[in-house]
């Protein structure tokens, strides 16, 4: 029968009792002898001073990684201390432990967190042009997958300017996106890397009525979220908020600086076609629109560009400052 069997499988009690003996004496043999002589080899206090010394030193880290290794030497020390006390601290070094097993446990997320992974086509696009100096890659992963895939064609309306709000910031991997203001001037064009509506998900803006007419002007890859959605997420996840607070900050730079630029060029160009409108340039207007070039900082490629855009080549324009300086001599 199957009680019969069990009782024939287990051990005769003398074992135990042979068992539970020797331990005993492998624990007083571990337990006087050697703790004294290791008491006496190591003082405790030089475990202390040391864990302190190194704990003092992770709270000052700015990073994770440094912060949770220099935390486990510390807890390491502090488990040393209390274990070769002449009587062994047990409940503490026990604690310990679990400290130390605590921020072993974060380590191993920091570093799956930072391993590399395969990105497909859009993901790589987005990492390269927007999240590679911010996030890792899981995170950007992770934050991708929060929202949808959007594959739009060209003239695709994504919101018009004093509709309800569309509750929804984009990102675009491939394609352009054209803004434009409630009289229908256009305002600017935004491209792969560019986020849509950022400012407004800052601000906490997202429920006003939507601002501009925003329209795909090329057929277009962008990955769109539901801000509701995407601020429950971000609530779990505070250092990946803490990120993408930054990664907009970033943008907006980048998006005033750019627009200046192309304000500059406009007015660049404006500025060359008087300069060239009688194809000559005379020697006063060159000298102005060279301060104008300087104070203005536009590159040797802006004014070639700009040359372009007004039917002209570099052979020309220097063709008509030599005129120019003719006439001037005549």
């Amino acid at each position: 029968s199957w009680p019969h069997i069990a009782f024939s499988l287990s051990p005769p009690s003398h074992m135990w009792r042979s068992t539970f003996f020797h331990f005993r004496q492998f624990c007083s043999l571990i337990s006087k002898p050697t703790r004294v002589s290791a008491c006496r080899c190591l003082n405790p206090n030089y475990f202390v001073h040391t864990g302190n010394l190194i704990l003092l030193l992770a709270v000052n880290q700015t990073d994770m990684f440094a912060l949770r290794g220099l935390s486990v030497l510390a807890s390491g020390c502090g488990i040393a201390y209390n274990l070769l006390q002449p009587k062994p601290l047990l409940p503490a070094a026990i604690w310990g432990g679990f400290f130390l097993s605590c921020h072993a446990f974060r380590i191993y997320l920091l570093l799956r967190e930072q391993r590399d992974i395969d990105l497909d086509e859009v993901e790589q696009v987005l990492w390269d042009s927007t999240f590679q100096n911010v996030f890792t890659k899981m995170e950007m992963r992770e934050l991708l997958d929060v929202g949808t895939r959007v594959e739009a064609s060209e003239g695709r309306v994504i919101a018009q300017a004093g509709a309800p709000s569309q509750y929804c910031l984009l990102v675009i991997a491939r394609g352009q996106v054209k803004l434009e203001s409630a009289q229908g001037s256009e305002l600017a064009r935004s491209g792969p890397g560019d986020f849509l509506n950022e400012f407004r998900f800052v601000r906490g803006q997202c429920s006003d009525p939507e601002p501009v007419t925003s329209t795909f002007s090329r057929d277009s890859t962008v990955i769109q979220w539901d801000v509701r959605e995407l601020q429950q997420y971000l609530k779990s996840k505070p250092s990946v908020q803490q990120k993408l607070k930054s990664l907009f900050g970033l943008k907006m730079i980048l998006k005033v600086e750019r627009t200046n630029d192309s304000q500059d060029f406009k007015a660049y160009v404006n500025v060359l076609s008087g300069v060239v409108a009688h194809n000559l340039v005379m020697p006063a207007k060159l000298a102005h629109l060279e301060h104008f070039r300087e104070t203005r900082k536009i590159s040797p490629d802006a004014h070639r560009r700009a040359l372009q855009e007004l039917g002209y080549t570099e052979e020309q324009y220097d063709r008509m400052i030599r005129l120019g300086r003719r006439c001037k001599c005549v």
